[in-house]
C-alpha cells in the first residue's frame, strides 16, 4: 500500500516536473545584446550562421556583426527590430531549428535521472521496513557524507535537487544560478570553498585528465570556440555527463560531455574532493 502511494506521488511529481521543464527549457529569459559574450551568444550565432544570417563562424561575442544578423532576422520574420535577442527572437529561432521538442526531451531526460534517484531511495526505505515516515530533509544541513554513500554521491544528489532552477547572469542562490555560482553553491554546502568564476575555479584542486574523470570532479569549457579561455564549468556526474547551469537551456540541466558541443569545447578538469 505504501509503495503504491509512493509510486503515485512519484508519478505526479514527474508529470509536474516535465511540464515545468518544458516551460523552462523551451526559452531562456536571458536577453542577449551587443557587448555580451558566452555560450548562449555562441549558440545564438550558430543558429544565425546555419540559417544564413551570418557569414562568419560563431565566436561567442555579441558584436556589430551579430547585431546586424539579428536585425535582418527580425525584419524577415516581422519581429520587433531592436538588434536584441530576447524571448520573441529566440523563440522564433527555436521554432525554425526544431528545438522545442529537443529541449523538452533533454529536460525529460534530466527529470528521469532525478526520478531514478528518488525511486531507489523509496525502494530502500520500503526494504528497510519504514512505515508512515519519510526521509529527513538534509537541504539545510552542513553536508557531511551520509552513511552508505560516498561524498561525491551526496554532492551529485544535492546538485540534482536544483534541476530546473532558472539561469541568472551572476546568480549564486536557488533563486537563480549562473554556471560558476551553481558549482560554488553546491560545494559550499559540503564545506568546500571554491573561487567565484569558472576561470578562477579552474585553479582550485588538482588537475585531472579527461580519461580519469570521476563523479564530483569539476569540468571546464571554452564555449567561445577558441579553446584558449575558460568561461563555463559543470560538475561531472559519471557516464560522460555533467550537471550545470546552462544559459542556453535556461537553467540547471544534465548534459553529455562525451559528444556534441561540449565535447568540442572541453578544456580541463579539476578534482576538489579528497
Amino acid at each position: 500500500m505504501l509503495r503504491k502511494k509512493y509510486l503515485a506521488s512519484l508519478s505526479a511529481f514527474l508529470l509536474a516536473a516535465v511540464l515545468s521543464a518544458e516551460a523552462v527549457f523551451a526559452y531562456s529569459d536571458l536577453v542577449l545584446k551587443k557587448g555580451m559574450r558566452g555560450d548562449e551568444v555562441y549558440a545564438l550565432q550558430a543558429d544565425l550562421y546555419q540559417l544564413g544570417y551570418m557569414r562568419v563562424k560563431p565566436t561567442g561575442y555579441y558584436g556589430d556583426i551579430t547585431r546586424a544578423a539579428v536585425l535582418k532576422f527580425q525584419t524577415d520574420y516581422g519581429l520587433l527590430r531592436d538588434g536584441i535577442a530576447g524571448k520573441q527572437t529566440k523563440g522564433k529561432l527555436d521554432s525554425l531549428m526544431g528545438r522545442d521538442a529537443a529541449s523538452a526531451e533533454a529536460a525529460i531526460s534530466s527529470v528521469s535521472d532525478v526520478a531514478a534517484l528518488s525511486a531507489s531511495e523509496g525502494t530502500a526505505e520500503n526494504d528497510q521496513g519504514t512505515t508512515g515516515s519519510t526521509a529527513p530533509d538534509t537541504s539545510g544541513t552542513s553536508g557531511k557524507a551520509s552513511r552508505g554513500g560516498s561524498r561525491a554521491d551526496d554532492i551529485i544528489g544535492y546538485a540534482k535537487k536544483y534541476m530546473g532552477v532558472k539561469y541568472v547572469w551572476g546568480g549564486s542562490t536557488p533563486k537563480g544560478f549562473d554556471c560558476s555560482g551553481f558549482v560554488k553553491y553546491v560545494y559550499n554546502h559540503f564545506g568546500i570553498t571554491l573561487n567565484r568564476n569558472s576561470a578562477a575555479q579552474a585553479k582550485n584542486g588538482t588537475k585531472v585528465k579527461k580519461a580519469d574523470l570521476q563523479p564530483g570532479d569539476l569540468v571546464f569549457f571554452d564555449t567561445n570556440g577558441g579553446l584558449n579561455g575558460i568561461n563555463h564549468v559543470g560538475i561531472y556526474i559519471g557516464g560522460g555527463k555533467m550537471i550545470h547551469s546552462s544559459s542556453y537551456y535556461g537553467g540547471v540541466v544534465i548534459t553529455d560531455i562525451s559528444s556534441g558541443f561540449y565535447a568540442k569545447c572541453y578544456m580541463t578538469a579539476r578534482r576538489v574532493l579528497k
